[in-house]
């Protein structure tokens, strides 16, 4: 579990240094009613995704059916994972997570404040 969370810890800890480009790809989705806190079950899925950072600002894209694209505007590290504080490309803000769970799977979140949805991922 150590090794994943610095391996999402160097890719992160780079925004100082210069420009670099993560993906990962994806192997199951949910989705969260945020009012009811509710998950749905995961179900498969092939999605992947690119976080391309470069000095304090950064870049995260998901490549779904509509191509999500969020700008990290800033980021905080906990024992439970990276937190990214982001804006989409309407200027919505959001958050986006990576948690590292008890059986070692790399979680992705997307959170807004009425629904979230979330990836098991692997960093490639």
């Amino acid at each position: 579990m150590k090794k994943l969370i610095c391996l999402l810890v160097l890719f992160i800890g780079t925004l100082s240094a210069f420009a670099e480009t993560y993906t990962w790809q994806a192997y199951a989705f949910c989705t969260r009613d945020n009012t009811t806190m509710q998950y749905s079950k995961w179900e498969p899925s092939a999605v992947t995704g690119k976080i391309i950072l470069n000095g304090n600002n950064g870049a995260f894209f998901i490549y779904t059916e509509e191509p999500q694209q969020y700008t990290v505007i800033s980021y905080r590290q906990t024992d439970s994972g990276i937190f990214m504080y982001c804006n989409d490309v309407l200027g919505n803000k959001c958050q986006v997570r990576f948690i590292v769970d008890s059986s070692e799977r790399i979680h992705l979140y997307v959170d807004y404040s009425d629904v979230s949805w979330g990836y098991l991922i692997r960093v490639q």
